[in-house]
């Protein structure tokens, strides 16, 4: 709870309760604190990703399998280990007088892979590589939402808090004037009761807004792959470029480079490179021997070829299921482009809305909540305004501000999804 306190008194000194509104390139929560006070941010969207990039475990993991993919594949393929036969004959046991000389032989058998074998292995090895390289690639994306979307929570709920402080600080202004208007005779103690119950709510408000601040806090910083906490006063809004509105822009090229969709790819190519090995294993190897041989006492050379027949065994089964397998892997590669062309056109929709619907929040939303809840506090200054249309005014501002904040946050979210769905960097 000490960020939470540490925020909320830096909030206090920043907040102006008399503000109106706030201007098109605030952020809700910032209204009323100038850029000179504010301190420098501590932390940028490009740099929790940065950070998560370089600490996530998850990230880590995926890029240890990788890499031993990787390594897997450049030593795939070796030669078929040769194999070494030494054997004596004519070995006598009992009556030894009568011994024929001993035989020996010494041979060296080198199994030969024909037909291709040996390129299909390293080939499949290959393809394993780039399809656990594609494994990295999604868990990227995956770290960049989830990044994306606590920053965001976290902004959210920090705004929250900077809200309902401002409301409470006015509020509480409100309280001590009516106290002394009761004790003037001057107003009805019921008016100040009402306001009473509204700090109230206002603090039950305020304290569960500081423990989801508290909340987002730590799962961001869970997320960072960081034991250090994370300074939810440093944050900076995010600044992410508006992704092309035109239905155009979804191309196949572009989808393409979506992890899900290049691991796709990967997996049709693994699986044909899969077909390609099991058809190459219906040819035989060869296996050449060689050695020397001493029968009768006479030295002599051995040389000789062997091959399995292929009438059984010509590893149908094999190539049968390898054969399902590719087909497979290319319909399911069919199902992942549409799935990924759907969710890009649906990404693109949300954004371009949510962005035009956030530039229309000052002037639709922020500036006539502004206007009521001022005019509503000059009534009640002049002392002839109604307390509960002055609560409303309140309410409204506050729900006016929370609105927007979520709008902007939302439009920057809806961004980021927008260009992940066209295979696109969120940052530089």
């Amino acid at each position: 709870m000490a960020i939470v306190f540490v925020l909320l008194l830096s909030l206090t000194a920043q907040a102006a309760p008399g503000a109106s509104s706030a201007r098109l390139d605030q952020w809700p929560a910032e209204a009323g604190a100038s850029a000179t006070q504010a301190p420098p941010p501590a932390l940028t969207l490009p740099d929790a990703l940065g950070r998560a990039r370089a600490q996530s475990p998850r990230r880590r993991a995926a890029l240890a399998l990788s890499e031993g993919a990787r390594a897997a594949a450049e030593a795939s393929a070796p030669w078929v280990n040769p194999s070494i036969e030494v054997r004596g004959e004519n070995w006598r046991v009992g009556d030894r007088t009568s011994d024929p000389p001993v035989d020996a032989f010494a041979v060296v058998t080198q199994p030969l892979e024909i037909g291709g074998k040996r390129g299909a292995r390293r080939a499949l090895a290959v393809a394993g590589a780039s399809l656990a390289a594609t494994d990295l690639d999604q868990v990227d994306r995956w770290l960049t939402l989830e990044v994306a979307r606590r920053y965001t929570a976290v902004l959210r709920a920090r705004g929250m808090v900077a809200l309902l402080v401002e409301q409470a600080a006015g509020t509480d202004e409100i309280v001590r004037v009516m106290r002394r208007r009761v004790e003037e005779g001057y107003a009805a103690e019921g008016d100040l009761r009402k306001f009473e119950a509204e700090t109230a709510r206002l603090r039950a408000e305020l304290l569960r807004a500081e423990l989801d601040l508290a909340r987002t806090v730590a799962g961001l910083g869970a997320v960072l792959g960081s034991a250090e906490p994370v300074d939810a006063a440093g944050l900076a809004a995010p600044d992410v470029a508006p992704p092309p509105l035109a239905a155009a822009a979804v191309s196949a090229e572009k989808l393409a480079r979506r992890p899900d969709v290049a691991a796709a790819d990967a997996r049709v190519e693994r699986a044909s490179r899969q077909l390609a090995l099991e058809r190459a294993l219906r040819i035989p190897d060869l296996a050449v021997s060689g050695g020397y041989k001493r029968t009768a006492g006479v030295d002599t050379g051995v040389v000789a070829v062997a091959m399995p027949i292929p009438i059984g065994d010509r590893n149908r089964a094999a190539i049968l299921r390898a054969e399902a397998e590719a087909r497979a892997a290319s319909l399911e590669r069919e199902g992942v482009l549409l799935d990924a062309r759907a969710e890009a056109l649906s990404a693109l929709g949300a954004a371009a809305a949510l962005r035009e619907r956030a530039a229309l929040a000052d002037d639709e939303l922020l500036a006539p909540a502004a206007i009521v809840r001022t005019a509503a506090r000059a009534a009640f200054r002049e002392g002839g305004g109604d307390v509960l249309r002055l609560v409303d005014a309140e309410r409204g501002y506050t729900e006016a501000r929370r609105t927007t904040l979520d709008l902007r946050l939302d439009a920057a979210m809806a961004a980021i999804e927008a260009r992940l769905a066209l295979g696109e960097q969120v940052t530089p």
